[in-house]
């Protein structure tokens, strides 16, 4: 076993990636089994099974296409959201008959009850930690990000229902169908997310070449270019590092680092200890802040501009003609 884990350790990033994603994939299907079996219980469990497949299959979606050489990710990007959407909406109808109906889980015995709990919370936890282990840039990674906080939200509303399945009073129902309607109205955004996030996103936008216009001068003095195009005070910021080239300048869009890692360390205990309050006002913003994505570039385009520089598009071997060779490697090395 300490073997394995140390050639864990010793994987590289995407491998560790890929090995992450398939261990979350067969917690998923153990936990649609166990669920589907639960369903002797109550049919709720049989609903938490089906959502549980469809996460699996949103996931099974990831490990495919990253594991492609085929350039097909917007089909297989819908597939993935319709699955999540899917799951949404099962949950939604469901929980609807908590308040409809004051339909209620009745799992009299302690011993299920803290089981389903625990394996509940280790589902969360496995799911929160997908959810930051799937860092750095592309589409499938920003995906498995969005189903992994899907799963945490199911398994946050599977505990809180285990935990109050021994009762069922009127508010307690009401409460469980109010939180379940919440979270599958939250997983069919995230589902809508994933379809309209490409069309935003930087991945994939970030390499940018501009040519020098005749006879004209530039306030590019220096060979390496390095240009502010966002002005954030609690996100992080974006620039375009770029180096000349006789006329021309290739360079790319790199994102800086989180101004929360440049506090002081008392400030950011303070940002800790009022994270539940802050933390909802932090994720709007980096939400609003991804819609502006196209702006950054806009930007830059401005910007060069202003310095009598056009932007083009030029092909790898007219890049390697014009000596960008190694500039492109330096620049490519850049997270």
């Amino acid at each position: 076993m300490l073997n394995l884990i140390k050639s864990y350790y010793r994987l590289e990033y995407k491998e560790k990636l890929i090995v992450n994603l398939i261990f979350s994939m067969l917690l998923q299907a153990l936990l649609a089994i166990g669920k589907f079996l639960l369903g002797f219980y109550n049919i709720f469990f049989i609903v938490a099974g089906f959502v549980n497949l469809f996460i699996l299959l949103a996931k099974l979606g990831c490990f495919i296409g990253m594991n492609e050489n085929k350039d097909n990710f917007a089909r297989r990007n819908r597939v993935i959201a319709i699955l999540l959407m899917t799951s949404g909406l099962t949950y939604v109808i469901y929980m609807s008959k908590f308040l409809i109906f004051n339909e209620s889980l009745h799992v009299y015995n302690l011993l299920i009850r803290v089981c389903i709990a625990l394996v509940s919370f280790i589902e969360m936890a496995v799911a929160i930690g997908g959810i930051f282990k799937a860092y750095g840039k592309g589409h499938y990674i920003r995906d498995i990000k969005i189903i992994s906080l899907s799963s945490a939200l199911t398994a946050m509303m599977f505990t809180q229902i285990a935990l109050t399945a021994a009762e069922s009073t009127v508010q307690i129902n009401i409460t469980n169908g109010i939180v379940g309607i919440v979270v599958g109205i939250a997983i069919i955004l995230l589902g809508v997310f994933a379809i309209i996030a490409p069309h935003f996103s930087l991945t994939d936008k970030t390499e940018y070449t501009f040519k020098k216009l005749d006879n004209d001068s530039s306030n590019f003095k220096e060979d390496i270019i390095n240009i502010q195009l966002t002005n954030y005070k609690f996100y992080s910021n974006f620039y375009f590092i770029g180096e000349k080239a006789d006329n021309f300048i290739y360079g790319k869009v790199v994102k800086g680092k989180n101004p929360f890692l440049k506090l002081n360390i008392m400030l950011k205990i303070l940002i800790v200890l009022l994270s539940e309050i802050l933390i909802f006002f932090y994720l709007v913003g980096i939400l609003i802040n991804f819609f502006k994505h196209p702006k950054v570039i806009v930007n830059l385009n401005n910007i060069m501009s202003e310095n009598n520089y056009q932007q083009i598009i030029i092909s790898e071997d007219e890049k390697n003609g014009i000596k960008f060779g190694e500039i492109i490697k330096k620049l490519r090395q850049i997270n």
